[in-house]
């Protein structure tokens, strides 16, 4: 993990223990009536990312004093140089030191983001390392609206999904089956 200064000071923190924890502050505000009538008025939004550093026991303290210089100082902060949504633009929020045995201590950063309006740039592939996982990212298929009826269609000869337009017949000879009783 490093951090960026806005002078152009680049400190190296440590490296990541485990996989950093990314996400957003919508400020958008959404407002539903007495109707169930639902605006949405789109705001900015913050991004947030939390990692967890594998520091050396002695240097936990220097750590410390370092990230207490930057308190309330806008800087990029950045865990993987190969993700833009992993380096957020902001300032740290928390900081915490699990004093564990040496030689290594854990330190938790959670740093929070300047209001953005725009969506991060990413490319969107795979982020495991070659070789590592099975994952395979699924591409969304567009359905239109010929296939959506035919699948429709094919539902209702089998039986198994009633059409809308069978609903008032069906609600009829229902209202037929039932008489009141006197």
């Amino acid at each position: 993990m490093k951090v960026t200064t806005s002078a152009g000071d680049v400190i190296e923190l440590g490296p990541i223990e485990t996989a950093p924890t990314i996400g957003i502050v919508d400020y958008s505000r959404r407002v539903t009536d007495d109707y169930g009538v639902t605006t949405v008025v789109e705001r900015a939004f913050s991004r947030r990312m939390s990692v967890r550093l594998a520091v050396p026991f002695d240097d936990t303290g220097a750590l410390q004093r370092q990230l207490a210089t930057l308190r309330a100082t806008p800087a990029t902060w950045t865990a993987d140089d190969r993700f833009a949504s992993l380096s957020v633009r902001g300032f740290f929020k928390e900081f915490e030191v699990d004093h564990a045995v040496p030689p290594l201590s854990y330190c938790t950063l959670t740093v929070e983001g300047l209001v953005e309006t725009a969506p991060i740039a990413d490319a969107g592939g795979d982020p495991a390392v070659a070789g590592t996982s099975t994952l395979r990212l699924l591409q969304p298929v567009k359905i239109t609206n010929d296939q959506a009826g035919q699948q429709q269609r094919s539902r209702n000869r089998c039986g198994r999904m009633v059409g809308v337009d069978d609903v008032p017949a069906r609600r009829a000879r229902d209202a037929r089956r039932v008489a009141p009783r006197l």
